[in-house]
């Protein structure tokens, strides 16, 4: 799995039950992360600034927009997008 920080808590309720969110086809780990009951499967499409974190209480998800892996793969998608890779 990447690099992304783990929140430590959920910016809508504090709750600290945080998990992964494993968006498109899950690789072995990822299924893995899922079947331990430590990531939530996501959707297979991809978009702008994808949701990566699932609160297991109030069930918001969320990305953080300041975190430099996020940035990374945002820059990534904007290059895929614009056909540049």
């Amino acid at each position: 799995m990447d690099d992304l920080r783990k929140p430590e808590t959920c910016p809508k309720c504090g709750c600290k039950r945080i998990l992964r969110i494993v968006g498109g086809r899950p690789s072995h780990e990822g299924f893995e992360l899922i079947a331990a009951g430590e990531a939530v499967p996501g959707t297979c499409f991809l978009k702008e600034w994808q949701e990566d974190w699932y609160c297991n209480d109030c069930k918001h998800k969320w990305c953080d927009k300041t975190d430099p892996a996020r940035i990374e793969m945002e820059r990534l998608f904007e290059k895929i997008t614009r056909g540049l890779l």
